[in-house]
């Protein structure tokens, strides 16, 4: 799918977020051109290919999305450099968009190690921000338990099982708090 033309506003809101991130290089619009081999939301493995079919090297950056019309939010991301040092991404999209909008941040990435995505509320409705609150705790939630043995500091499996219970619970109940104040605050929003 072709992607519409940035206008002024959203610019300024991918800035904003640029901001947000301490990012060193403003935007770029990036071109996608998957290969076969490629596998969604697997950028790294994806460019790891491309290196190892072509050459280049892998740059990475955040990929930015705009969801909804609600928020803004910017994902780590992998695209590949060839030896020109033109930009490229392989890896598709859900929208299939023909580009992508690309922070470029060369800091190391681990790809075993999950980024949080960071979002950004691009509305006046505080619903959102609760909204990216809870986001946010699911991130840190899903980090903690998806990953085995990352603590280097636990060794027994005991330890481990009983540290992530206890953490389990502290999600838990964030999220009820979370949702009880946006209960208790959900007022009919009407945009002024």
């Amino acid at each position: 799918m072709k992607r519409k033309t940035l206008t002024p506003l959203q610019e300024a809101q991918i800035r904003k977020i640029g901001d947000k991130l301490n990012a060193a290089y403003d935007y770029e619009i990036i071109p996608v051109q998957v290969m076969e081999e490629s596998r969604e939301k697997q950028c790294y493995a994806n460019v790891d290919e491309k290196i190892r079919l072509s050459g280049g090297t892998v740059h990475y950056g955040w990929s930015v999305h705009f969801n909804d019309g609600y928020l803004i939010e910017a994902e780590r991301h992998a695209i590949w450099e060839n030896k020109q040092g033109e930009l490229l991404c392989v890896t598709p999209h859900p929208q299939n968009y023909d580009t992508v909008i690309f922070i470029s941040d060369n800091t190391p990435v681990d790809p075993q190690t999950d980024v949080d995505n960071v979002r950004m509320n691009i509305t006046a409705n505080p619903l959102v921000d609760d909204w990216i609150m809870i986001r946010n705790t699911l991130g840190d939630f899903y980090n903690r338990f998806s990953s085995s043995e990352q603590d280097a500091r636990v060794r027994h499996p005991a330890t481990t099982s009983i540290r992530r219970f206890k953490f389990f619970i502290v999600y838990c109940f964030k999220i009820v708090i979370y949702l009880k104040i946006i209960l208790l605050s959900a007022t009919p929003y009407i945009s002024p």
